[in-house]
């Protein structure tokens, strides 16, 4: 609980710049799926959804 209370801490200072949020939440992504998150996008077959809607 207090990890999913952190990270929402985090991304919400994340969303302040916009750039920096896409660059870190891509690396977040590589490191626990080991792929980008594009990548991991076209491996779940979403188009226009986001990674929340998995």
């Amino acid at each position: 609980m207090r990890s999913i209370e952190m990270r929402k801490e985090l991304t919400d200072e994340w969303h302040h710049e916009p750039k920096d949020f896409s660059f870190l939440t891509n690396i977040l992504t590589k490191a626990w799926s080991g792929m980008t998150t594009g990548e991991y996008k076209r491996h779940k077959g979403l188009t226009k959804e986001t990674l929340h809607d998995t």
